[in-house]
């Protein structure tokens, strides 16, 4: 019996999509203004993703289910780049925000940071893949 390993390259690509998130986020900022801002950012964004990594998964496991496959493989990473606005909006709301503040040139950042990181989990949940047999 074959079956696909999407939850290990899930997984595995956790550590990948926070990497290149918070690496498009310094891109567009100019870099941290001191070493708190950059651990302040790491800390933060990794919480939120580790707290909606099961919402992330669980998405693209209905949109599997709903396509009856992995084709269009373009349509996941744009669903993981909508969703990345759920950890935006959980760490804006988290510190006093409100919806208003969704829409501020600054959470832009938090926009690209999770859509980043959407894309490549996106692109990890339904990468094609010889079934295995075990």
């Amino acid at each position: 019996m074959g079956f696909r390993l999407p939850l290990v390259r899930f997984v595995l690509a956790l550590p990948v999509a926070w990497v290149a998130g918070n690496a498009v986020f310094w891109a567009l900022s100019g870099g941290p203004a001191s070493e708190g801002d950059a651990a302040f950012v790491a800390l933060w964004s990794a919480l939120a993703l580790a707290l909606c990594a099961p919402i992330f998964y669980y998405a693209f496991g209905v949109v599997r289910r709903t396509l009856g496959g992995d084709r269009p493989l373009i349509v996941f990473p744009i669903v993981g780049a909508l969703l990345g606005l759920i950890p935006s909006a959980l760490l804006s709301f988290h510190f006093g925000g409100g919806f208003r503040q969704l829409l501020y040139p600054s959470q832009l950042l938090t926009h690209c940071l999770f859509g980043v990181v959407g894309l490549v989990l996106g692109f990890a949940f339904a990468f094609p893949s010889r079934p295995v047999d075990g």
